[in-house]
C-alpha cells in the first residue's frame, strides 16, 4: 500500500482549486532535490526500496498529477548519476510536467 499524502496538504488543495478555474493546459516544473544517501541504504537496494523513482519520485507524479486534474499519458526519462532522474510528463488534456 501507498500513501500518496501531498495531495491532501492545504496549499495544494487551494492550488487545485485554482488551477481548475484555467480552461488551457497547464505546464509544471518541479525540481526535487532530497539530498544523497548512501549507496548502501535500503531504499537503493532494488529488492527492498527499488531506488529513490520508486520511493520518493512516485509521490511528486501524483502530485503533478493531482494538480492536473489527468492521468499520465506519455513519459520520457533518463536516469542521472547517483540515483536521480531527469522526466517529461504528458497528461492526457495536453498539459505537461
Amino acid at each position: 500500500m501507498l500513501g500518496f499524502n501531498r495531495r491532501f496538504a492545504p496549499l495544494v488543495v487551494r492550488m487545485r482549486q485554482l488551477l481548475q478555474a484555467c480552461a488551457e493546459p497547464a505546464h509544471f516544473v518541479m525540481t526535487v532535490n532530497a539530498g544523497a544517501i548512501p549507496a548502501d541504504h535500503w531504499t537503493r537496494d532494488p529488492g527492498v526500496g527499488g531506488g529513490r523513482i520508486v520511493g520518493e519520485a512516485c509521490h511528486f507524479v501524483d502530485l503533478v498529477s493531482f494538480l492536473a486534474g489527468a492521468r499520465v499519458v506519455r513519459v520520457q526519462a533518463e536516469r542521472l548519476p547517483d540515483d536521480g532522474a531527469v522526466a517529461m510528463l504528458r497528461f492526457a488534456d495536453a498539459s505537461t510536467a
